[in-house]
């Protein structure tokens, strides 16, 4: 089930120009692997199920800026996208399904009433009146109780800029990309810290100052070893820690071309 509504606009002889769409999209009946009574002989079985809604907005504006009589010119477009979505339901009354295989302790999920793609896996525990991290008795921060949503692999926006240049018989263009928000869980990371390899690990050879609570809520320093805290921050004790931005502007691709005149290519025939 699917709408759309849209625009097209152009202005200035043609020299600028925008295209605008709004959408609304439901996707059901997702093949998803449930869970079934053994009795049926079998641990599990595809079925067709769940609901996914998305809505959203696409824009792409285009203009030339410059266009001169003696064959120089310049061409911009740019496009922006923007979208919700939204896990409706799932099979029967499963509020959660993992995708993939869990990574340490920590799981991409859809979630019913979250958009698709929660990343759950443990914080630090903290303390419920001062909210200060609680810190075992070697040092290391421990790690909560239960699982929670650490974040989400969808973006809040993506969008592109193509800028072309053209002279003569000679273009140059280049575009450049760009994904905003969204989260990622880094295993290089929880890796690196784990076995020390790390720059940020190179403090082997002292004892690691740390502050925060107890168990009883009151404040305390405390020392660990390099390894039980790398290790603690790497593995044991959180995934919140090797949670990271997944937001990136990158240059795309840069081309220069060179339409060969008709005299040369007869020449070559």
């Amino acid at each position: 089930q699917a709408w759309e509504v849209g625009t097209e606009l152009s202005f200035l002889d043609g020299r600028a120009g925008v295209d605008l769409t709004y959408y609304q999209k439901r996707t059901t009946d997702q093949i998803l692997t449930a869970s079934v009574s053994r009795t049926t002989g079998f641990d599990a079985a595809a079925v067709n199920a769940g609901s996914l809604s998305n809505k959203g907005i696409e824009v792409q504006f285009t203009a030339t800026p410059v266009k001169i009589a003696n064959g120089l010119s310049w061409d911009i477009t740019a496009n922006y996208a923007h979208n919700q979505n939204r896990l409706e339901s799932l099979y029967g009354e499963s509020t959660t399904y993992q995708i993939g295989s869990k990574f340490f302790n920590t799981s991409i999920e859809a979630r019913v009433g979250e958009p698709y793609g929660s990343i759950v896996g443990y914080k630090f525990r903290r303390d419920t009146v001062s909210g200060q991290v609680v810190l075992g008795a070697n040092g290391v921060p421990l790690r909560a109780l239960t699982t929670s949503v650490l974040g989400n692999i969808q973006p809040k926006w993506t969008g592109g800029l193509i800028n072309t240049f053209r002279y003569k018989s000679f273009e140059l263009s280049g575009q450049i990309d760009a994904r905003i928000g969204g989260q990622l869980y880094s295993a290089t990371n929880a890796w690196g810290k784990y076995a020390g390899i790390l720059k940020v690990t190179e403090q082997r050879d002292s004892l690691i100052t740390t502050t925060g609570v107890d168990s009883k809520g009151n404040p305390v320093t405390k020392q660990a070893t390099a390894e039980d805290y790398w290790h603690g921050l790497g593995y044991n004790s959180g995934d919140e820690d090797n949670i990271l931005d997944a937001s990136f502007v990158k240059l795309r691709e840069v081309r220069i071309g060179w339409a060969v005149p008709q005299s040369l290519l007869g020449r070559s025939t």
